[in-house]
């Protein structure tokens, strides 16, 4: 999006970058604060409010800005007043250890995602779209009961008409555990703890997850030394080292039989396990 347009010009107070809340409020004091390289330190906390030319704007939105450039934040304070963090807002801070969330917030896709985040609080009532926390370090993360998450966000939708916001909103139950945990958290730490759970169950579709996560996990590292939106927090032996002495030939057994299926133009119907 282009925020130095006419549309979404950039109000820099305080030496924080805003744009007005246009896109989820009709109330022309609500702000979203872009979050840019003005947010370097160890921690940051996003103003609840701000005054400009005078007048009073609450700040309830958290919109991408330049956060990969972000080197050394570790803690993010939200305040009670951000309602949405947007598609890409803090993606690739693989600095970033700790992030609250506050009550009645809606956390769009890929609002985190490869975020070095180990620890996750959320509040009340939070909404979680698909792939939000994608890639994070957390190994475990307490989900209130009164949390709700999406399959598809509205960056899956080529054409937004299409994409109503409040339909689809799924409770979190034990059930749908492992659903919401692939969906929300994919490829994280806790997801990749979750598939070795049922691969050491003779679940064959988790065990080739596991196994094609980590492969891929070097492949992207050879290709993406240079790109922070893309750059996993953590590396395949933070994975590797939760496997036991009769697990660990899982990965070479896979890549193996991925070499011969290509060489052999077979279909993915051949995929081992």
């Amino acid at each position: 999006m282009d925020y130095n347009s006419n549309t979404f010009p950039v109000m820099t107070i305080n030496g924080l970058h805003y744009i007005k809340s246009v896109i989820v409020s009709d109330n022309p004091y609500e702000l979203t604060i872009l979050c840019d390289t003005s947010w370097e330190g160890e921690v940051f906390e996003v103003p609840a409010t701000v005054v400009y030319h005078g007048k009073e704007y609450t700040v309830t939105g958290i919109d991408v800005g330049q956060s990969t450039q972000l080197k050394t934040l570790r803690e993010l304070r939200i305040p009670p007043t951000v309602r949405h963090i947007f598609p890409d807002a803090c993606v690739g801070i693989t600095s970033l250890r700790k992030v609250n969330i506050p009550d009645n917030c809606r956390v769009h896709s890929w609002a985190f995602a490869h975020c070095g985040i180990e620890e996750l609080i959320l509040g009340e009532n939070v909404i979680l779209e698909e792939d939000c926390f994608e890639g994070i370090r957390a190994k475990q993360v307490n989900i209130p009961d009164t949390t709700k998450w999406r399959m598809f966000g509205p960056r899956d939708y080529e054409d937004v008409e299409y994409y109503d916001p409040h339909n689809e909103l799924l409770p979190v139950s034990a059930d749908d555990m492992h659903d919401f945990i692939a969906v929300v958290f994919y490829k994280s730490i806790w997801h990749y703890m979750e598939l070795l759970k049922c691969a050491r169950k003779e679940d064959g579709w988790a065990k080739r997850e596991f196994t094609s996560g980590i492969s891929s996990m070097n492949f992207m590292i050879s290709i993406t030394q240079n790109d922070s939106l893309y750059k996993s927090p953590f590396s395949p032996d933070e994975i590797l080292c939760l496997l036991d002495e009769n697990e660990k030939h899982w990965i070479s057994q896979f890549e193996e039989n991925q070499e011969r299926i290509m060489n052999m133009n077979s279909s993915e119907d051949g995929l081992p396990f």
